[in-house]
């Protein structure tokens, strides 16, 4: 039985326009790996058209230009389930008489955890005036201009570039060039390919912005390169030796104020010229670089987060941060073409030219999801209002075509960041529907038993194939935590439709969990499965190991899918899951109480020995809904102990959270201080990965990540505890008003609503607060002491 469950495929089908175009390709691809091609087609129109509308989809990678004119790059990410295909209005483009069109395609032809192609090939209809469709007519051909035998860049990203320009054919994309090309092959009869849904692209175009850097860090010479053909180019970056040379003193000068271009003489020896820029924040896009330099000249481009000891490291476990470009006679532009990448520091290598070099212009562009940033936050603590900025730095750079781990090692959707990076886009942009793609992305490549892989798309492993990748990249705790997930979107958003499609698989999980129950409800996961909870663990993992983290997270499923159920108005009878939730909450306590350390045992070794006890383990069990009521100091205590295992940034969320339901919100804003404050001081302008067990860039032997949206948490704790703001009811229709001062002065902020936005502020003297609200239209807003504000702006004393 596949590994995958077509039956929990779940998405909007409706608005989706008729294709009738067919996936085409070069003959004899479907079986090579890292393959680019070229396709396009000439064509005639009478009179200029008054209507034409293109749909391109493309597996995995495209660049399409119409007559010349670069009109756009995509798709999106799909999974194997699905893909998606975009639409461009090019009326403006076309001309009375000859036209052409023509497209880039790269394909990895290998699953990562950026995309799942079936094949390579490409799909384009022009609807309008002219209807034109890929079909054997069209001409293709391999790109001769990009090697295809070069390593990973990771895994998860796919192939580095190695493009060399000279054997780009001058002319292709006008259909004006002499290069050598064949009649297309179908490679699928209709717009399904491998069996997946093609459907309309579900989110807005990105944004892109231009800037420049703003230092060089470095100028350095390099050994002359011996073998121009070498793969190992980001093993080189690392290792060669930099020697002292001034290449350009006035080269940073001159590219950002465009008075003419920088000259970069060439050395003795063939030497090269290394230079690192710094653009001071983190980048998730492309590079673009304007540069006039004799034929063969080779740029090598390496991108970090970090330097180290004036260098980049651009080597990481299988990592290999590097691109190879070989650069044709005269002035080009010089870009990662296809997949983005992440990075602050910018490294290049010019090696190989006999005869000076001109840098024109070099900039950075980011291509990211076009949020309005309407929420808002500020406090009498500076330290707060800077945590604050970074995450908001943070979620924007880690938000795509979806919401991604980070921009620089794996630019990766994980399901289980959700927890916190949905949330907290919610809290500061309020935008639902790169959220609700986020899901329905997940669930569109389920197992068969129901569970979520956590990457999405969920590609191979090293060492692993396809479907044993799927298993290990499932991640148990991560299902379990969906529906509290929804729960969290159905209140922020009120998008009740959404959420009902996910009732079926969310039951189809709870169903998989019971298998696995034992005679008093526990669970213990096969070994298969990947048990990560949290990064503080040994290795970030428990495999096979009965937690109590884990079962309290079981109890916590059970509750959230009642109450789930009872707010989309479902009739099905709910008592099973609250009672089932409540005999293993009774498990729990007989099992993994340790009444002389009044704690819960993390697990047990297999001599029957308490191993470990997690503040982790506790949060699990205080946000259950069924914490025995004589637990709950102990708990609360457990919590804040030194003595007991602190979780990493990310299930922070659930240790801050549940303080601050037992009115701890002081010790849970010492935390934040404690973990996020070093971030923000070291001049950091983004949220890291780590910083409890291990801290920053050091994190995983240096390939910590620096800018990573599953550690945003303070967002919510500012916007629910300091400012107060909880929905009570879908879409805000209801919310609680219940600011804690904590050792604040004043607070003040905007939370976005499906109504507008909800303002608040506060101001703390010696025996009152003065708040302060705008509530939206359509929003009843309830104090602590039961009234009820309506739209408008409210100023009132509250204890």
């Amino acid at each position: 039985m596949s590994v995958h469950d077509r039956e929990l495929l779940i998405w909007p089908l409706t608005a989706q326009p008729p294709l009738q175009a067919r996936w085409i390709a070069p003959a004899n691809v479907e079986h090579q790996h890292n393959t680019c091609f070229r396709a396009r087609k000439s064509f005639r129109i009478r009179g200029k058209p008054s209507s034409s509308v293109l749909h391109i989809a493309a597996e995995s990678y495209y660049r399409l230009f119409v007559n010349g004119i670069d009109v756009g790059r995509g798709p999106v990410r799909g999974t194997r389930a699905v893909s998606f295909f975009d639409s461009y209005d090019i009326t403006s483009l076309l001309n009375s008489g000859e036209n052409c069109l023509a497209v880039a395609v790269q394909s990895p032809n290998l699953p990562t955890f950026k995309v799942a192609p079936v094949e390579t090939a490409v799909l384009i209809q022009i609807d309008g005036d002219t209807t034109i469709t890929t079909d054997q007519s069209w001409q293709v051909q391999i790109a001769p201009d990009w090697r295809s035998d070069v390593p990973l860049y990771t895994f998860q990203i796919g192939y580095m570039e190695w493009h060399d320009l000279r054997n780009e054919p001058a002319g292709w994309k006008t259909g004006e060039d002499n290069g050598k090309w064949d009649a297309a092959v179908i490679v699928a009869e209709d717009h399904r390919i491998g069996g997946k849904v093609l459907l309309p692209r579900d989110i807005p175009a990105l944004h892109e912005r231009r800037f420049l850097p703003t230092e060089l860090s470095s100028q350095a010479a390099t050994p002359r390169l011996s073998d121009l053909a070498e793969t190992s180019v980001a093993q080189r970056m690392s290792d060669e030796v930099h020697l002292p040379h001034l290449a350009a003193p006035n080269l940073l000068t001159n590219l950002l104020s465009n008075l003419h271009p920088e000259l970069i003489e060439p050395l003795a020896d063939g030497q090269g010229i290394s230079l690192i820029f710094d653009f001071r924040h983190e980048v998730n896009g492309r590079f673009e670089i304007d540069i006039t330099a004799p034929a063969g000249t080779i740029m090598d481009v390496g991108y970090e987060e970090e330097l180290v000891n004036g260098r980049l490291d651009l080597t990481h476990f299988s990592y290999l941060f590097a691109d190879r470009y070989v650069l044709r006679e005269g002035r080009q532009t010089v870009s990662n073409v296809f997949a983005e990448r992440g990075f602050r520091y910018l490294q290049i290598v010019l090696r190989n030219f006999d005869r000076p070099v001109r840098l024109h212009k070099m900039e950075a562009i980011e291509r990211l999801y076009p949020y309005s940033e309407r929420g808002s936050f500020q406090c009498s603590d500076p330290l707060l209002n800077k945590i604050w900025s970074a995450c908001v730095q943070t979620l924007k750079v880690c938000s795509t075509d979806t919401l991604v781990d980070c921009p620089w090692r794996e630019n990766t959707l994980y399901f289980n960041d959700m927890l916190v990076a949905a949330v907290t886009s919610l809290q500061v942009f309020g935008d639902a529907r790169i959220i609700a793609r986020c899901y329905r992305l997940a669930v569109s490549q389920a197992l068969a038993n129901g569970l979520l892989p956590s990457a999405v798309p969920v590609g191979v492993l090293p060492d692993m194939d396809t479907d044993a990748s799927r298993i290990r990249m499932t991640i148990p705790s991560a299902s379990m935590l969906l529906p509290s997930m929804l729960e969290e979107y159905l209140l922020y958003t009120g998008d009740e439709a959404m959420v009902q499609e996910f009732i079926e698989p969310v039951l189809k999980i709870l169903t998989t969990f019971a298998t696995w129950e034992d005679v008093d409800g526990l669970i213990t996961l096969p070994k298969e499965y990947w048990n990560m909870i949290d990064w503080s663990y040994p290795n970030g993992s428990l495999d096979g190991l009965n937690t109590s983290t884990l079962n309290w997270m079981h109890v916590g499923a059970l509750n959230a899918t009642a109450r789930l159920l009872g707010a989309l108005g479902d009739q099905r009878d709910v008592s099973p899951f609250k009672e089932k939730a409540a005999i293993i909450s009774r498990a729990i306590d007989r099992g993994f109480w340790d009444e002389s350390k009044q704690a819960y045992i993390e697990y047990f070794d297999d001599e029957g020995k308490p191993k470990l006890i997690s503040q982790l383990s506790h949060a699990a069990a205080v946000l259950s809904g069924e914490l025995p009521e004589n637990r709950m100091a102990a708990s609360v205590v457990a919590m804040q102990s030194n003595a007991f295992l602190a979780p990493e940034l990310f299930k922070h969320h659930l240790v801050l959270r549940a303080l601050a339901t037992q009115r701890c919100g002081q010790a849970a804003l010492d935390r934040i201080r404690e973990h996020w404050g070093p971030i923000v001081m070291s001049g950091s302008s983004t949220i890291w990965e780590m910083n409890v067990h291990q801290h920053g860039k050091s994190a995983f032997e240096g390939a910590g990540s620096i800018c990573h949206a599953f550690s945003t948490t303070p967002v919510d704790f500012f916007q629910s505890i300091i400012l107060g703001v909880r929905p009570l009811e879908p879409g805000f229709r209801r919310c609680r008003i219940s600011p804690q001062t904590l050792d604040l002065d004043q607070a003040s902020g905007s939370v976005p609503t499906p109504m507008g936005n909800l303002r608040v502020a506060w101001q703390r003297s010696a025996d009152e607060v003065k708040l302060q609200l705008e509530v939206p239209h359509g929003m009843i807003a309830i104090l602590d002491d039961g009234r009820e504000m309506m739209v408008g702006r409210h100023e009132l004393e509250v204890s």
